[in-house]
């Protein structure tokens, strides 16, 4: 499955509140921004995923920071259209092939990790550099 989105970012949020994430994704949605990522870091953000799939059923939400096989089936039930972790996960990757409307991205910092997840027939990955300074010459490295 490939993922395409019509917009070079996706913009990341740590929510703790339903009404005030709804507002804050309306404004995203006004300047032409239909995507959002919302981490697994609080209590909410189930709800707030579930929230903003039902208000906005067009755009494209997903889950972040998911680690386990219950996130990312909690995510999917909440509504995620696609799952962000910050790890290869072999578990993950396994779990969302039985998703075929569900895109799984994990996420990646080293040339090996990068290297395993194309071996697990994964076609999209988040690049997570270990430091902002060396993030241009990490990732010029690995192209």
């Amino acid at each position: 499955m490939s993922l395409q989105f019509s917009i070079p970012i996706i913009p990341i949020g740590v929510f703790y509140d339903i009404t005030r994430t709804l507002k804050m994704f309306e404004l995203l949605m006004q300047h032409g921004i239909r995507c959002i990522e919302v981490t697994l870091r609080t209590a909410q953000a189930l709800d707030c995923i579930a929230a903003l799939k039902n208000t906005f059923p067009d755009a494209m939400i997903g889950a972040g920071s998911v680690i386990t096989r219950d996130d990312f089936k909690a995510s999917v039930d909440a509504g995620a259209m696609f799952i962000v972790s910050p790890c290869v996960s072999d578990a993950l990757i396994e779990l969302s092939h039985k998703y075929k409307n569900i895109y799984y991205i994990p996420g990646f910092t080293t040339p090996t990790e990068l290297a395993h997840a194309l071996l697990m027939h994964v076609d999209v990955l988040k690049f997570f550099s270990c430091s902002a300074l060396r993030r241009r010459t990490l990732f010029k490295s690995y192209c």
